[in-house]
């Protein structure tokens, strides 16, 4: 089975498209949402392997990458539609175009999975304190 997507476009039709398309890389959208609020809600409940975030959503797609982080530990890929707007993302997460092929949204959405597991996977900075100081107790992994 492929991936569980969260899908966040406002546009209906972009959306269809953009499902058939995902469909084509063996990934499965579980939910769609069209702004942020429902966006949010949804990821904390359907706990998708990704989020594709729309950058354009009503309540700004970065504020909505930002609220996620805050709460929950799901890689975004984020949807753009030209270079300027992928040069605003820059250092915020992946992003693609939102027309992007059937190849780049799987590699995109493979890259940030695997990223997010790579981080999962690296020491807290509480944990890299412990282990400074010499404690032996509080620098152990569970």
């Amino acid at each position: 089975m492929g991936r569980r997507l969260l899908l966040v476009e406002h546009d209906r039709r972009v959306a269809l498209t953009l499902e058939h398309t995902l469909a084509s890389a063996h990934a499965r959208v579980v939910g769609r949402a069209t702004h942020l609020e429902d966006a949010l809600r949804k990821t904390l409940t359907l706990a998708p392997d990704v989020v594709l975030v729309d950058i354009a959503i009503p309540g700004d797609g970065l504020v909505l990458a930002d609220e996620i982080a805050a709460h929950a530990d799901v890689p975004v890929v984020f949807l753009v539609r030209d270079t300027a707007t992928a040069e605003r993302v820059c250092g915020r997460g992946l992003c693609v175009r939102l027309d992007a092929d059937v190849a780049e949204l799987a590699v995109a959405i493979d890259l940030a999975c695997r990223l997010s597991r790579r981080r999962a996977a690296l020491p807290t900075p509480a944990y890299a304190a412990s282990r400074r100081r010499g404690d032996p107790v509080s620098g152990t992994l569970l």
